[in-house]
């Protein structure tokens, strides 16, 4: 009898500097990205905005929570296939992958905003940024291009997944209960220890807040797509039927949840679950199309899903220009700033900005990954 293939992420694909992806998935970092990028448009918001409009966008800074759902997803399903049907991953292939996917435009953004906007910069920031070290001092966390954090972040989690998969390898024999049972106990302690020390404690602990693992458990919450993917090639569970198959359905339940998010930050975690549903209507419901799956097959989306990293690094410094606003003060709300300028000029700029980049630095490095590729393109849902 013949395995059943393993559900992926079906539909239209893109090219990413001529690797195949998913453009349903590209169209979630569109999403992720493009909440990011409202969210920080927010502080052009007048004080005399309603609240509710306010707090909405700010709201998108959540965006960042589904990139790590994203990440968790897509680097830890090689490692969970691998150890699941005895292959190997290649450590050193990954470790290039994930090299010229982050670094050349790390230290290109981070070069040009210290000489530009900073004066040259200070010993400390040079060595910080440097070697990933912002996010352990006050003097440099959130500065220079505040979104910097989450790579120092993602970073590590690189690093994390050699050592899980290494376990997970070893364990197969046992099935993936051991596997899920880690990863629950991992995502669960990081989740505790950020209600205690983030959200129920009046001075938040900032250096937690932006660390790995305080945010375990958004990485946990893509894990968890992964071993559904597995899991459910084998045999379908009974409620993907009816309702339960429609993207729409799943989407409408997360946006549900990201709102209540966005107006009550005590509710943060509530994205994890959230980001299990956005990717895995993606991942988990194979050929299933309605306008959502459609959307997200939208070619322009996808587009600005594929040059996503260069706009989650540049648009703060595009939108701090447009406010006359410093980096270092970017976390504040303006005042007398034209919204409608920064809505329009601001947010197209860093599109166009983003689109630039990613032709000229990110693309060249990238295809740098096919030479050690084993085939013509990787599989449509990569990292």
């Amino acid at each position: 009898m013949t395995r059943p293939p393993v559900p992926g992420a079906p539909g239209a694909v893109i090219s990413q500097s001529g690797e195949l992806r998913s453009a349903r998935l590209e169209s979630i970092r569109a999403v992720a990205a493009l909440a990011v990028l409202f969210g920080h448009a927010s502080y052009a918001l007048p004080l005399s905005t309603p609240e509710g409009l306010r707090t909405g966008m700010a709201g998108g800074l959540l965006g960042v929570d589904l990139f790590f759902v994203l990440t968790g997803y897509l680097l830890f399903w090689p490692f969970l296939r691998a150890a699941t049907s005895g292959d190997r991953v290649d450590l050193g292939r990954y470790a290039l992958n994930r090299a010229v996917r982050v670094l050349p435009l790390y230290y290109f953004v981070v070069v040009v905003l210290l000489v530009v906007q900073h004066g040259g910069g200070t010993f400390e920031q040079w060595w910080r940024f440097g070697l990933f070290a912002e996010n352990f001092s006050d003097t440099t966390l959130e500065k220079v291009d505040a979104p910097m954090w989450s790579l120092v972040v993602e970073i590590h989690f690189y690093a994390l997944l050699p050592l899980l998969g290494l376990l997970l390898a070893r364990t197969a024999r046992r099935g993936l209960a051991f596997g899920v049972g880690l990863v629950a106990i991992l995502g669960i302690a990081s989740l505790v220890s950020w209600q205690a020390l983030v959200v129920g404690d009046p001075e938040p602990q900032d250096q937690w807040k932006f660390s790995l693992p305080g945010r375990f458990w958004l990485f946990s919450a893509g894990m968890f797509v992964a071993f559904a993917r597995l899991a459910w090639a084998e045999r379908r569970p009974a409620f993907l039927r009816g309702w339960g198959a429609s993207p729409a359905v799943w989407w409408i339940a997360a946006v549900g949840l990201w709102a209540v998010a966005a107006w009550h930050p005590q509710l943060e975690a509530l994205t994890a679950p959230a980001g299990f549903l956005l990717v895995g209507s993606c991942v988990l419901l194979g050929a299933a199309s309605d306008p959502v799956t459609r959307t997200l097959d939208w070619r322009p989306l996808a587009l600005i899903g594929v040059a996503s990293y260069s706009l989650y690094l540049w648009h703060v410094p595009v939108l701090a220009a447009f406010m006359n606003e410093s980096l270092t003060d970017f976390s504040l709300p303006t005042r007398g700033t034209n919204p409608a300028l920064v809505a329009t000029a601001g947010i197209g700029v860093s599109i166009a900005i983003a689109a630039a980049s990613y032709a000229l630095i990110e693309s060249p490095f990238l295809r740098l990954r096919r030479r050690w590729a084993r085939g013509t393109a990787p599989q449509r849902d990569s990292a």
